[in-house]
């Protein structure tokens, strides 16, 4: 998405414009990840409950292998779900715009971890 689709797509959803300068540059106008970071942006305005069901399928599955099997690498995810690693890095950007998962580093390897989520 160019800037101004970003824009229009936070209005589109109940958010000011405001922000979409640097959604649209944290996220490289890759859409999930917009949508993530706006669905965020709500839940911590507005105090609402946090939900998964709202998740792409493969997010909503690896945010809840993270949930049941704590730190997980791309790797061990990929594998565990029978995907490509490119395919877990994509669907962990809306995690990661949401705020749900966290990096963590252990022997030279990036491991991913839930966090907890925004307003509750």
């Amino acid at each position: 998405l160019n800037l101004r689709q970003v824009g229009q797509l936070a209005r589109h959803m109940g958010a000011a414009e405001g922000d979409a300068d640097s959604w649209w540059r944290s996220t490289l106008g890759l859409p999930g990840a917009v949508v993530g970071h706006i669905r965020a942006f709500k839940r911590e305005q507005t105090m609402q409950p946090f939900t998964d069901d709202h998740l792409p399928p493969t997010s909503r599955q690896i945010f809840l292998l993270l949930q049941e099997n704590g730190a997980l690498s791309v790797h061990e995810l990929a594998t565990m779900m029978g995907v490509g690693h490119h395919a877990v890095v994509d669907h962990c950007e809306v995690l990661f715009a949401e705020d749900l998962i966290k990096t963590r580093e252990e022997q030279s390897v990036v491991l991913l971890l839930c966090c907890e989520p925004t307003a509750a």
